[in-house]
């Protein structure tokens, strides 16, 4: 991914659009993409986010990387 002054990506945007493809991406997008997420909830609690973080949580966790409870994210939807 090629940045530059003229052509800013914001990570968030640049991995909302790559969500359809989630099985493709390399280990690190899926772990960087999770991070991102829970900087993202913590500074504005969305339903999305939390729709989002739920599908890359089932690809971590068929990839064998693991999750673990971090915040208040990772309770979300747990009673459902």
């Amino acid at each position: 991914m090629n940045i530059d002054e003229n052509n800013h990506v914001v990570l968030r945007e640049y991995f909302m659009k790559k969500e359809k493809k989630i099985g493709e991406w390399t280990n690190e997008e899926i772990v960087l993409f999770h991070t991102i997420i829970h900087q993202s909830f913590s500074n504005k609690k969305n339903s999305s986010l939390s729709d989002v973080h739920e599908l890359v949580v089932k690809e971590l966790l068929s990839r064998k990387i693991g999750h673990s409870n971090f915040d208040s994210l990772d309770e979300v939807k747990k009673d459902e």
